[in-house]
């Protein structure tokens, strides 16, 4: 079974300073950036990557998902979090999956229901070494 690494999208977007520049120029820029960024780490290579994101302006009931530069990228529904999203798939996956978020509340439910956790920052340490 392949490990989950579930990414919380703007948390990560926004602890680092290139990504943050570019969603400053616009929100589809500072996504594009983290997408092109992860899509090239070879350590994800072995994980199935999902990164969330809040989406603000949509009317869809339920979250939708589209597979990008090899990546599963889930946009949530009208009126939910991304945080809820990423609770809900850490009970889903538990031992299975690894959340990526520096929400301290988000990382003890994770925590909880078995799934690894690193932060932001310590996620992106990892891979720059």
């Amino acid at each position: 079974m392949t490990t989950k690494l579930v990414i919380d999208g703007y948390n990560f977007l926004w602890q680092d300073g290139v990504f943050r520049d570019q969603a400053i120029r616009g929100f589809d820029k500072g996504r594009e950036k983290v997408l092109d960024w992860l899509a090239s780490q070879p350590l994800l290579q072995s994980f199935e990557v999902v990164v969330v994101f809040d989406a603000y302006k949509t009317d869809a009931s339920h979250p939708t998902e589209e597979t990008q530069r090899g990546l599963r990228v889930v946009y949530t529904a009208q009126g939910q979090r991304a945080d809820d999203l990423i609770r809900e798939m850490a009970a889903m996956h538990g031992p299975a999956a690894i959340v990526v978020s520096s929400d301290n509340e988000v990382a003890r439910h994770a925590e909880k229901k078995g799934c690894g956790v690193l932060t932001s920052r310590e996620f992106q340490r990892v891979l720059e070494r």
